[in-house]
């Protein structure tokens, strides 16, 4: 997800990044560091919005910005603009040192984006400095209309998870902490928007806002009527569930597991225990606590722990959830009695490396019941080269073929936008065998359905079942999420 920006020209010079909350701060762009220091964040109205920009001075104009869109470049301007600053309420908040020119510049680029459209009720300008730009955010509490959500079934019906549920409506990992961040249930203080620090190969990268301060209040007894039935799964369709979730998944688009949120997820846990719904929780995020093992082991929850690359979950660094944290954290939940797992991303044409043998070694060494190993797919083909090496055209060809240095085939099939492995090392087939065993997959291609089971159940091998056709509504129905919810009654 790109943010939107521009260079500003003067006497050095700026880039400036867009967002449409006005106390939500830009962080440095990844390719940045180094290259930029931070000028001013910018606060402006028009209409009925309020929106913000983030000013950093360049040391020098790099080739590219790859986080940002680049739309153009803006230059004082020579008309007299100085009653935009009242119009438009313009609030300056500047680092100390910071030329005086971003104002001008900063000024001329609101005139132009807001034109005559003043603010709906000005209230004056204002110019701050300081010695270092600490944001505080405001939290953004919610009640969505409906909690769960369909999913997986509906592309791959062989799969167990019925029904999924989010906490948040944008993932953490886009939520940067600065040295000074704190959090006390109500106000961000020191966290910064920087969508680039997303998991690159996340399915729901494209699907979710980056994390904007809005976080899910769940009611218990709403809650457990949605999961004694009372809800809709099917994407836009008009029918109730109608009976019992199995299993619900936790964090289905957006991590569940960070410490914003605990509250809620103990809910969550606590209501499923009530209702005898098992629970499959992938996490990058979830510290050990004794409270939340307590009420997993009360709810049959199984925890998946996720090892990936670090280079490539760098917001899940950022807070200090590293690989080896997270190893970390899945020991003590086993030790604690929780079923907790490790969750193997990886590309599976290679053969087990070290990084995966010595991840197997110990969850055999601390007694897990078994592993996960996930095939990492691509939703766009720059992701699968800069992850891979490979390049995405050779998807194109019907048959596999050797592409590069190396000994194993690299075959990917392209369905629909998605680029899926179809190549299984030999070793990991072995290993993997009926896939109930040690080592289980959770993975389908154009022939084969892998389910390991989370955790929950045994795993199997079958043929690639067919998608269900999704049946498409007239236009009268008009349906959000949820319309004439009624109650259901379960005997």
């Amino acid at each position: 997800m790109k943010a939107t920006g521009r260079m500003y020209k003067g006497e050095k010079t700026y880039l400036a990044l867009y967002h449409h909350d006005a106390d939500i701060t830009r962080a440095t762009p990844p390719s940045l560091e180094g290259n930029a220091q931070r000028a001013a964040h910018v606060v402006y109205s028009f209409g009925g919005k309020t929106q913000s920009l983030d000013v950093f001075v360049l040391s020098h104009i790099p080739d590219s910005i790859p986080e940002a869109r680049i739309i153009g470049a803006i230059k004082n301007s020579r008309e007299d603009i100085s009653t935009t600053d009242i119009i438009n309420d313009i609030q300056y908040d500047l680092v100390k040192g910071t030329s005086p020119e971003v104002i001008g510049l900063a000024r001329t680029d609101i005139h132009a984006y807001c034109g005559n459209n003043p603010a709906k009720a000005p209230n004056g300008s204002r110019v701050s400095w300081h010695e270092t730009w600490i944001p505080k955010t405001k939290a953004n509490w919610k009640e969505p209309s409906q909690y769960l959500s369909g999913g997986k079934q509906e592309f791959t019906p062989a799969c167990g998870l019925d029904a999924n549920i989010d906490v948040s409506d944008g993932c953490i990992s886009g939520w940067i902490p600065g040295p000074n961040a704190s959090f006390d249930g109500e106000t961000f203080v020191d966290f910064y928007s920087s969508p680039p620090h997303e998991c690159p190969q996340c399915y729901a990268e494209a699907k979710h806002r980056g994390f904007a301060k809005t976080l899910w209040r769940i009611q218990k007894d709403k809650l457990r009527e949605e999961l004694m039935g009372n809800c809709r799964l099917s994407t836009g369709m008009p029918d109730i569930y109608g009976k019992p979730i199995p299993v619900l998944r936790i964090g289905k688009r957006t991590e569940a597991g960070s410490k914003f949120t605990l509250d809620t997820l103990a809910l969550v846990i606590e209501t499923c225990a009530e209702t005898k719904t098992k629970i499959v929780m992938p996490t990058q995020f979830l510290e050990f606590n004794p409270e939340i093992a307590r009420l997993a082991k009360a709810a049959n929850m199984a925890i998946l722990y996720t090892q990936n690359w670090d280079e490539f979950a760098r917001g899940a660094v950022a807070h200090g959830c590293t690989n080896e944290w997270r190893r970390e954290q899945a020991v003590k939940y086993h030790e604690a009695g929780v079923n907790a797992l490790f969750y193997i991303n990886l590309h599976p044409y290679f053969p087990p490396g070290e990084r995966e043998k010595g991840i197997i070694e110990l969850a055999r060494k601390t007694g897990m019941p078994h592993v996960q190993i996930l095939p990492v797919r691509f939703y766009k083909p720059g992701i699968m080269e800069m992850m891979t090496g490979l390049n995405p055209r050779y998807v194109r060809e019907p048959t596999k073929e050797m592409y590069g240095p190396g000994e194993y085939a690299r075959s990917y099939c392209l369905e629909g936008k998605i680029h899926v492995p179809q190549e299984i090392h030999p070793e990991w087939q072995r290993l993997i065998s009926e896939n109930r065993g040690f080592v289980r997959m959770c993975h389908h291609n154009s022939s084969l359905t892998w389910c390991g089971g989370c955790g929950i159940c045994e795993g199997f091998v079958i043929p690639k079942q067919p998608t269900p056709p999704r049946r498409k509504l007239k236009r009268r129905y008009k349906i959000k999420r949820v319309v004439g919810q009624r109650k259901l009654e379960f005997k």
